[in-house]
């Protein structure tokens, strides 16, 4: 799954440069300088966006599922179907990837908790089992 998410950052990314270079007009005095602020701030933006999607997936997966519904309203045809089913199939992957990021943070934490019961049960007993 870490594929996945790596996918979902690139996806982001890239959609923040494209939103930020559409609503903005850049004019670049220093290129490096200009080049890494964007770089800098559309990678804090995915990360951002990344989290907020695999914390809130259903959420996550509504508004995908609405801005394909949007989207195919402007369009006719073949061209109305196929765009509905990538953002369905686009919102089934997020949600999927959403249900898996939880549930191995809720093995991880059982993990963490019994092992510090176990820390705990040998610190009482003097290193003795029970």
């Amino acid at each position: 799954m870490q594929g996945v998410t790596l996918g979902i950052f690139i996806f982001y990314f890239i959609m923040c440069l494209v939103i930020y270079h559409s609503v903005f007009q850049v004019y670049y005095l220093d290129l490096q300088g200009g080049l890494m602020t964007e770089m800098v701030g559309s990678f804090i933006v995915s990360a951002i966006l990344v989290a907020l999607t695999l914390t809130y997936w259903p959420v996550a997966a509504i508004i995908i599922v609405i801005c394909g519904l949007a989207f195919a309203a402007r369009m006719e045809g073949t061209a109305k179907t196929v765009c509905i089913a990538v953002f369905i199939v686009i919102a089934i992957v997020v949600s999927v990837v959403g249900a898996n990021s939880k549930k191995q943070k809720a093995q991880q934490n059982s993990t963490e908790t019994g092992a510090r019961y176990e820390s705990v049960l040998l610190n009482e007993t003097g290193g003795r089992e029970l």
